[in-house]
Parts: C-alpha cells; structure tokens; sequence
C-alpha cells in the first residue's frame, strides 16, 4: 500500500536550512553593503569581519535561538499532523487531510520565513549604522570586509562588537 505523499515529511528534514541560508544572506547583504560605500579615491580604510561579527552579535544569537524554538514547534506541528493523517482510515480522507495539512504548512513556513527576515534586516540596519558611525568617529574613509582585503586598513571588528553588544 502507497502512503501519500506529504510535503511535511520533506519538510521536516530540509527546515534547518531556512536559517543557516538567511545568515548566509544576512552576511552577503552585509558585504555588497560595504562594497557599495567604496568609491575610486579610496583613502583610510576601516576592515570589518563580517562572520565574527555576527556570531558574536547577541541580538543574531537571539534570533537564532528564537527561530530554532519555532522550527521545534513547527516540526511538533508535521509529527502531529502525519499522525493525524495516519489515523484516517479511508485513502480518500488521507488524501484530502495531507492536502490541507501541506497548504497550512507552506503558510506557517512562510510566515516563519518572512517573520526571520524582517527582524534580521532590523539587525542588519543597525549594525550597519553602528558601523558607519565607528568609522567615521575613528576617520575612516571606506569600510571593507575583512574578506575582501588581501592587506592594509585597520581592523575595527573588536570595536564594533563591544558597540553592538
């Protein structure tokens, strides 16, 4: 006998995902912003390590931790839903069942999604401008990531942490 399948069976395996792929678009975000601020005349530069920053940004851990408890719930939420569906006797009403069950998840999913990437743009502009203003308190004429510099520049990233924390 075939089960039906469920997309919160796939789900459940693939929903850690969501969060290392918005901190990895957090810091590519974080990056094109500095390289943006770059101009030709480049003058005393100020260097940011974008990856120690943001994992030793409490407000990240926060959100992290945060997400990871409503990931848990969600994922409560597809075991009762599969046992749900494994109760039902009838093919017909399993299907139906799994087909509510898959449309109620994907608006969960995307509500967490959503919910994640506005409070981690709230993050981002923040940092962003404790950032700017350590730079230009210290003199600074461009910020780059420490990634994307081979040598020179001082690096502020000590710095930035103490401000951020």
């Amino acid at each position: 006998m075939n089960k039906p399948k469920c997309v919160c069976c796939e789900t459940l395996k693939n929903s850690k995902g969501y969060i290392i792929v918005a901190v990895i678009a957090f810091a590519l975000g974080f990056l094109f912003k500095m390289f943006i601020s770059c101009s030709a005349n480049v003058g005393n530069a100020a260097i940011v390590d974008v990856q120690q920053l943001i994992n030793n940004t409490a407000s990240v851990r926060e959100l992290q931790a945060e997400m990871a408890v409503k990931q848990q719930d969600l994922q409560k939420w597809i075991k009762d839903a599969q046992a749900d569906i494994a109760k039902q006797s009838k093919k017909a009403q399993k299907e139906e069942l799994t087909k509510k069950y898959d449309e109620e998840l994907a608006k969960k999913q995307q509500e967490l999604q959503l919910e994640y990437a506005k409070k981690l743009t709230e993050i981002d502009k923040k940092v962003t401008k404790i950032i700017k203003k350590e730079a230009k308190s210290e003199g600074f004429d461009i910020i780059l990531a420490k990634n994307a510099v081979i040598a020179g520049g001082k690096d502020i990233t000590k710095e930035v942490i103490e401000l951020v924390k």
